[in-house]
């Protein structure tokens, strides 16, 4: 009785192994850094206006469509499926690495004298004197800073909580000129403090003194209008009294909006 005939194996199967799979999960690899790339040379573009969340779009984005492509070249030939299965596995193995990098809590920055450090190197890139509330204010350690292209520049005390957004117990929010002020706006001009013009705006407190204005927001109005006596030019130990006096026409303009 005739044996029936064996189905003829593929030589490729045996002669490569998992050398495909692995070929495509590197690939995969490489088209994730692709996306990747491309929501940075969009940021160094220019376009900084972007929430996080339109990046990390952008990026899933480009990263579906280089997917697609490649596993609609490789799938129709048996020989390339393979690699086909590993690029898209690679790239999502690489997605979810990256997905914990972001979505991981990193723990703030909490050595005051690095965060001062920063300060001071951000003072030299302003035409402004920047002022903070030295290395503690109440119970609050000074834990992190930040700067713009605009010239603004925070320093962040406290620690920074919050599901949707980030809100930190005391921001004291450093920028040049005058805010957007008009008739509309809600704010009451208070009494000055160490010399200068104060204004309360909603919840925050302003302070104007010299060529820029001090934004204050904090917990509470109290803790703002505290934190008003501990202001200090970065880099120096302790307030010095009265504060520089703001051009006279900056304190016209308030009466007339507040």
């Amino acid at each position: 009785m005739p044996q029936p005939l064996a189905a003829p194996s593929d030589p490729d199967s045996t002669r490569w192994g998992w050398l495909p799979y692995l070929a495509g999960a590197g690939a995969g690899l490489g088209l994730l850094g692709v996306s990747v790339l491309s929501s940075a040379l969009v940021y160094l573009a220019g376009v900084e206006s972007w929430s996080p969340g339109a990046y990390i779009a952008l990026d899933l984005l480009v990263w579906m469509v280089l997917v697609i492509a490649v596993a609609a070249w490789a799938w129709p030939a048996p020989r390339r499926r393979r690699f086909a299965i590993g690029t898209v596995g690679g790239s999502l193995l690489g997605l979810a690495v990256l997905a914990g990098l972001v979505l991981v809590p990193r723990p703030q920055a909490s050595d005051p004298v690095d965060v001062a450090a920063r300060l001071g190197r951000y003072q030299a890139r302003v035409h402004y004197t920047v002022y903070d509330l030295g290395p503690r204010f109440q119970t609050w350690p000074l834990n992190d800073a930040d700067h713009d292209r605009s010239g603004r520049v925070d320093a962040l005390y406290g620690t920074c909580s919050g599901s949707d957004t980030c809100g930190w117990p005391m921001d004291v929010i450093n920028t040049r000129g005058l805010p957007p002020l008009s008739s509309a706006t809600r704010c009451h001009l208070l009494s000055p403090r160490r010399g200068v013009p104060v204004v309360r705006l909603q919840d925050d407190v302003l302070v104007f003194t010299g060529r820029s204005t001090i934004q204050l927001s904090g917990d509470s109005t109290a803790a703002d209008l505290a934190a008003v006596r501990a202001l200090r030019p970065v880099g120096r130990p302790r307030p010095t009294g009265d504060l520089p006096r703001p051009p006279a026409t900056v304190l016209s303009a308030l009466q007339h909006v507040c």
